[in-house]
């Protein structure tokens, strides 16, 4: 299995940058063999059934699902990002596009973090207990953008935050869609088929956020711990991603 791939004009690892497994996320790995790069170019990244035992600090953990999650560890920083990508269908996942420092965390960028349930990306009543306001209106997925910013630092928490109705109510897994941010000193925006859908504009949390460059880039599809127990692997279909493109300021 190769750590390494080459995509979109960069070298990508097949895990994350400290290893295969989270140690509190492990019903599922970061698999190689769950990475396809098709003859048109796209990246596919699966999850499919490919049991492995890790021993985590003389512990020995069980992971019964490969998913597919690249990672690239280059000098990211202000400027634009852009994917275009078609989500994966099927129940109880979780892909994802974010960003954090090579050796620290948080903060974490997620431009897009998506989660799914039995038919297609749909709200979940715990968040709705919590978050009421997220849930007004009624759209059968659930899509955000999140900044985290480390709590030494005192400063305001940007929450997860879905797309508008009006800017931005499709079904993510039907077909492909441009996904970008642009980061800059004064601003952090993200967008939708050129449709900016969240700025972020507090100067204590963009300073913050700059103390913390490069970040890396990972791209990942994933089984949502708390709705695991419904997952059905012959339901789902790849996260697939036609390119990453970045241009720096």
């Amino acid at each position: 299995m190769s750590e390494t791939i080459n995509w979109s004009g960069y070298e990508w690892l097949t895990r994350e940058r400290w290893g295969s497994i989270h140690p509190s996320k492990s019903w599922n790995w970061y698999d190689p063999t769950a990475i396809e790069i098709n003859d048109a170019g796209q990246l596919r990244l699966k999850i499919h059934r490919n049991p492995r035992d890790f021993d985590i600090n003389g512990k020995i953990i069980h992971s019964e699902y490969g998913a597919g999650l690249i990672c690239c560890d280059r000098e990211f920083g202000f400027g634009h990002f852009q994917i275009e990508a078609m989500l994966p269908s099927g129940n109880c996942l979780w892909p994802a596009w974010w960003m954090y420092p090579q050796h620290k965390w948080p903060p974490e960028i997620d431009i897009i973090e998506a989660y799914s349930k039995q038919t297609g990306y749909r709200k979940y009543s715990w968040l709705h207990k919590y978050f009421p306001r997220w849930f007004d209106d009624v759209r059968s997925w659930n899509i955000q953008s999140c900044v985290h910013t480390r709590t030494e630092a005192k400063i305001n928490q940007i929450p997860a935050r879905n797309p508008d109705l009006e800017d931005y109510n499709d079904d993510p897994s039907a077909g492909f869609h441009k996904y970008e941010m642009f980061w800059s000193q004064t601003v952090i925006s993200f967008s939708i088929d050129g449709v900016c859908v969240r700025q972020v504009l507090d100067r204590k949390v963009l300073d913050h956020l700059a103390n913390y460059t490069p970040m890396m880039v990972i791209l990942n599809n994933h089984i949502d711990g708390f709705n695991r127990d419904k997952f059905d692997v012959d339901s789902v279909t790849p996260f697939v991603i036609n390119y990453f493109r970045y241009t720096p300021l």
